[in-house]
């Protein structure tokens, strides 16, 4: 089998996963650390063994598919920030890159992230939503296209 193949297999079994994953601390300045077990996001142990699996974009794609994957968890610690620190924790920060650890039997893994990533993925959402959405001139444009068509 050939590393690319090797790669290959690994992502796709971790897209077609559905992890859980348990919160294990947030801290202060708004790092969140978390963790799943590698078996409910699809990898083994022997993944490990592959060099490609350290690299920053399988770190950062396996983070964030987590991430998104589990929005209203990570959602429920943006709502429990303190309003007078929100600006300074997240607006006032970027997350960049996740960090990732192994346990030592290689069961869990855990994931470093900072919170920020979380406000930026609702804003990506709420945007797209809005895009759907019919601005007001389209919606007077309807209203008046449904009242003629009545008459």
């Amino acid at each position: 089998m050939t590393l690319t193949t090797v790669i290959k297999e690994a992502l796709v079994r971790v897209i077609q996963s559905t992890p859980k994953i348990e919160i294990e601390s947030v801290h202060p300045n708004g790092d969140v650390m978390f963790k799943v077990n590698l078996k409910d996001l699809g990898l083994f142990k022997q993944d490990f063994e592959c060099p490609f699996v350290r690299t920053r974009f399988f770190v950062n794609f396996v983070g964030e598919f987590l991430v998104r994957s589990n929005v209203p968890v990570f959602a429920d610690i943006l709502t429990g920030l303190d309003p007078s620190m929100y600006n300074k924790i997240v607006s006032g920060c970027k997350h960049t890159d996740f960090g990732m650890f192994l346990d030592k039997n290689k069961k869990t893994a855990k994931w470093q992230m900072h919170i920020s990533l979380v406000q930026q993925i609702l804003t990506e959402d709420f945007d797209r939503i809005l895009d759907f959405m019919p601005n007001a001139e389209d919606q007077t444009q309807i209203v008046e296209e449904a009242s003629s068509e009545d008459e």
